[in-house]
């Protein structure tokens, strides 16, 4: 018996609707603070040229770049990579570059 594809490998990651987020991650203070509305998940996608950090709260949410000695929550996004995440009880994402000021897409959905 050939098992199905989606038992071997989940579901394939499906937008839910339109609400499609562009932030732009600056470089400066504790980053760009958004409230997102609620989904499964998201994916999130590092369209700029420098890494993005970011990290997810249910407030407002400072997010720094660690730095040797100083660790900090968030998690490393190297440019033109994507992941999918989100915790639950997520309202806010925090992001911040590490140069400059860089696109980053959050699109909300299910699947992988």
């Amino acid at each position: 018996m050939i098992p199905n594809q989606a038992d071997l490998f989940g579901y394939a990651f499906a937008p839910s609707g339109a609400n499609s987020y562009c932030i732009s991650a600056v470089s400066t203070g504790t980053g760009t603070d958004t409230q997102i509305v609620y989904s499964k998940q998201y994916l999130f996608n590092n369209r700029g040229t420098a890494d993005v950090f970011f990290a997810f709260g249910t407030a407002s949410v400072p997010v720094v770049i660690p730095t040797s000695g100083t660790p900090a929550n968030g998690i490393c996004l190297p440019p033109g990579t994507q992941t999918f995440t989100l915790p639950l009880g997520t309202t806010h994402v925090g992001i911040i570059s590490a140069s400059g000021t860089q696109t980053v897409y959050l699109t909300p959905g299910e699947g992988e």
